[in-house]
């Protein structure tokens, strides 16, 4: 038997994203739980230096800015952004913070396309599409039954 393992992108894969009718081009790594964990890691770390005194909404408001922030930090490696000039915007780490810490649509955008899309397909299991029903169980049964019960020796606590 072997183990496939399957990239829910390719390296450097265009992300086309529609930011309130304007269209952001992103060339993104692809989606890793590295990745995600290292943006979770810092969002975690931002909220022990937020106030005790702030409402959870708050709180889950922040958590989710330093989240998004590190991860497009980590993950975007090209974008077609411009300023109010249109010249176009560097694409370095602490730019790429900057203007997703400065425009939440964009951030929303970024976390939607790259974040849950891919959530979406890790939740069904190897990258694979939902069933036409949305669960499962709605696929045919391909293997046959077992002839036998097995059953796990106590663990030793």
């Amino acid at each position: 038997m072997a183990l496939v393992v399957r990239s829910a992108a390719a390296a450097n894969a265009p992300l086309a994203l529609d930011v309130k009718g304007t269209k952001v081009s992103l060339t993104v790594k692809p989606y890793t739980s590295l990745l995600r964990e290292q943006a979770e890691w810092a969002a975690r770390h931002a909220l022990r230096d937020q106030e005790k005194e702030a409402s959870e909404a708050e709180r889950m408001g922040a958590f989710f800015a330093a989240f998004v922030c590190q991860l497009g930090r980590a993950a975007i490696v090209g974008w077609d952004v411009v300023d109010e000039a249109g010249a176009p915007v560097p694409c370095d780490a602490a730019t790429v913070e900057t203007v997703l810490s400065l425009n939440p649509d964009l951030a929303q955008a970024f976390d939607k396309a790259y974040v849950a899309a891919t959530a979406v397909r890790a939740a069904e299991g190897n990258v694979s599409g939902l069933a036409p029903n949305g669960i499962s169980a709605a696929g045919p049964t391909i293997a046959d039954p077992a002839t036998a019960t097995a059953t796990a020796p106590n663990a030793p606590i």
